[in-house]
């Protein structure tokens, strides 16, 4: 029986790391509990989460599924803000708009599949929710609902500002304005909310060190 190598000793041969975090991953140990031990040893908190994610196996990782839940989801909003934008513009591209609540119709069901299946994985697997393709696709939602939600706001604040700045009847602010930007609001920050979370949740540094501070 193979004892695992002495901490000190993962310093000085790749080899002898891959084998100690193959160890752990074999053992039960989840990413987090193998930065704390690193950490531990001397290492920094990002090169210790980043040697620790090394020990995840393909099929921790689920990458298609990341990619599908992350992609559909971002669609489906997209494409109903989109047809909602449109229809409550005073001059519709009602072509758009049904191109638009098109893809939502088809890319939501996805979403709500992925997540169901999602939910289920990382039920049964503790393992799952430290995916790096986990991290990164809800961290790129994060960062383009964002944006999106500021470019609608900053528009609409523009527009207000414009309102009343300018010449009487010369920038007219309607409803409908108001009420596109208030529908890129209820779908981006819920969105945001979730996916901020969800990338959170995936962070091997932020939670070793926050465990840390804990103790």
């Amino acid at each position: 029986m193979t004892t695992n190598p002495t901490m000190t000793s993962l310093d000085t041969s790749r080899f002898v790391l891959n084998d100690w975090l193959t160890n752990r991953r074999n053992n039960g140990a989840t990413p987090p509990e193998i930065t704390k031990e690193l950490i531990s040893s001397g290492w920094t908190a990002d090169a210790a989460s980043s040697a620790a994610l090394t020990s995840l196996r393909k099929a921790d990782t689920q990458d298609l599924l990341w990619f599908s839940l992350c992609w559909s989801a971002g669609l489906a909003a997209v494409g109903f803000s989109t047809a909602a934008h449109q229809l409550l513009s005073e001059y519709p591209d009602r072509p758009v708009a049904a191109f638009a609540l098109t893809v939502s119709l088809v890319m939501a069901p996805i979403a709500i599949l992925c997540g169901w299946y999602a939910n289920n994985l990382e039920y049964t697997s503790k393992f799952a929710v430290w995916s790096p393709s986990r991290r990164i696709w809800f961290g790129t939602l994060a960062c383009c609902t964002a944006v999106v939600g500021l470019v609608r706001l900053i528009s609409y604040l523009n527009m207000l500002v414009s309102s009343f700045i300018a010449p009487r009847g010369t920038a007219p602010l309607y409803g409908g304005d108001f009420a596109q930007v208030m529908v890129s609001l209820s779908v981006a920050v819920p969105l945001f909310a979730w996916s901020f979370l969800q990338w959170r949740r995936s962070n091997v540094a932020i939670d070793s060190l926050a465990t840390n501070v804990e103790q």
